[in-house]
């Protein structure tokens, strides 16, 4: 394996547990990708770093046939959501959904950050620990928007 797939692999095994305690999903695949995702019935949370790309990214995306019309929803919504996130959000109508060919309507947030390539391994728990917080932030602000659309 290449020190860049290690260092992923490394950065998410750490992250995980941690936001998996703090969330209301499990991601069970620490994987050797610059993001790892949690998908129930389209609806997305993913975080991302890239090694050479500064900036980690949290996202909300709208995988989902009907993803345009809860998008125009929750911009309905965007005064209360940003609130409630307690800051600004990204609104992107197509954004680049991490593996996947398709863009998609997404909320977007990020954590200031150098590429993961130029992250020293003990300030990986802070940038971690400003991931999490900006993705409990961003699940507590959008689940309740999304209620109806979730199964029973």
């Amino acid at each position: 394996m290449t020190g860049e797939v290690i260092s992923l692999k490394a950065f998410w095994e750490t992250l995980l547990p941690q936001s998996n305690r703090r969330t209301g999903f499990s991601i069970r695949h620490a994987g050797k990708r610059n993001f790892v995702y949690y998908q129930l019935v389209g609806f997305q949370f993913s975080y991302q770093i890239d090694w050479f790309k500064p900036n980690a990214t949290i996202a909300f995306t709208l995988v989902r046939s009907d993803g345009d019309e809860i998008f125009a929803h929750l911009l309905a919504l965007r005064t209360q959501i940003e609130s409630d996130f307690g800051g600004a959000l990204r609104w992107v109508q197509a954004f680049p959904i991490p593996g996947n060919t398709y863009p998609a309507p997404a909320l977007v947030a990020s954590v200031p950050c150098p590429g993961l390539r130029d992250l020293p391994r003990d300030q990986w728990p802070a940038v971690q620990a400003q991931m999490i917080a900006v993705m409990v932030r961003l699940e507590q602000a959008v689940a309740p928007q999304v209620a109806a659309w979730l199964p029973d």
